[in-house]
């Protein structure tokens, strides 16, 4: 899909690079918790993006790996917010 043009004027998301580092944090917590069977090999492997009806990324699907088991995944929202540009 393609971004129309103007959709960045009108909404504002959470960038991919920010999407990715809170859910690396997120698989770092439940490491912490131990409450897992993710472990220090754990990685995001592949990423899906999603789009609003504009054409614009608004959320993030990461899917993980442990050694080379798929194990799961993480999914970071983009929050919008109206611009007033």
């Amino acid at each position: 899909m393609t971004e129309q043009p103007g959709a960045e004027a009108y909404l504002s998301y959470i960038s991919e690079g920010d999407a990715m580092e809170l859910a690396d944090q997120c698989i770092a917590k439940q490491l912490d918790l131990g409450e897992t069977s993710w472990d220090t090999s754990t990685h995001i492997y592949e990423t899906v993006r999603f789009y609003d009806p504009l054409g614009a990324v608004n959320a993030y699907l990461f899917r993980v790996k442990t050694e080379q088991a798929k194990d799961g995944y993480r999914f970071s929202f983009g929050a919008s917010s109206p611009s007033q540009k």
